[in-house]
């Protein structure tokens, strides 16, 4: 039987210790992710969005902890960096503090879909946009809609939120045995003017049903 001497087991334990940590560490794999082009957004959106991004680039959710977008991001106003742009109103639009920031709440949501997170509120928009799929959509509201989905897996999670005047691109960073789920989206027409969107999570051979949303089919972006 071979004889370790003691001054090598000092050295070698913390190196054990360490290479266990890495194989298991957390926020190491992207399970969700989303992306969008924003070219053709106009100047102050693309402002806003990027405010939105930078409050929660790197936000850390632990397992039970509840993710709030209005919290998170916190009120849309001048004093807070953000500026009057476009915002769907109804069945028109307006010029508000904070506009465009519903294609950040959006691409979160459509990543944390499938990273498996529990969705708590979502509020699809009243009728379809150019940058995100119909379904996949959450407009938010300070005070009045939100974005919230729980962490219910058993590791913590980063949500990394990334915007240019290109392009947004949103990950959500879980451990290495997290499972990512397919969505699966079906659309019909529900009349000249409507669209219905049926959206579900894949599960092996299992679809989950998540939403069911009706939009009108105009499209003023």
């Amino acid at each position: 039987m071979i004889k370790m001497d003691k001054s090598y087991l000092i050295i070698l334990l913390p190196l054990v210790i360490l290479l266990c940590y890495w194989q298991d560490r957390p926020c190491q794999t992207t399970v969700g992710q989303a992306h969008s082009r924003i070219t053709s957004l106009n100047r102050k959106s693309k402002i806003n969005i990027g405010q939105a991004c930078r409050r929660i680039d790197e936000y850390v959710l632990r397992p039970g902890e509840t993710f709030s977008f209005n919290r998170v991001v916190g009120p849309r106003t001048y004093e807070r960096g953000f500026v009057a742009a476009p915002t769907y109103l109804g069945n028109g639009t307006a010029s508000t503090e904070g506009g465009g920031v519903c294609l950040v709440s959006s691409l979160i949501y459509k990543a944390a879909l499938e990273s498996g997170l529990k969705i708590e509120e979502r509020t699809p928009h009243s009728r379809t946009i150019s940058t995100v799929l119909p379904g996949l959509d959450a407009t938010v509201w300070y005070g009045r809609q939100d974005l919230k989905f729980k962490n219910e897996t058993k590791g913590p999670v980063k949500i990394q939120c990334k915007a240019n005047f290109y392009s947004v691109d949103v990950s959500i960073l879980g451990s290495k045995n997290a499972l990512s789920r397919r969505i699966i989206r079906k659309e019909n027409p529900a009349s000249a003017t409507q669209v219905a969107v049926a959206v579900y999570l894949q599960k092996g051979d299992a679809l989950e049903p998540v939403s069911q949303d009706l939009y009108d089919r105009t499209r003023n972006n």
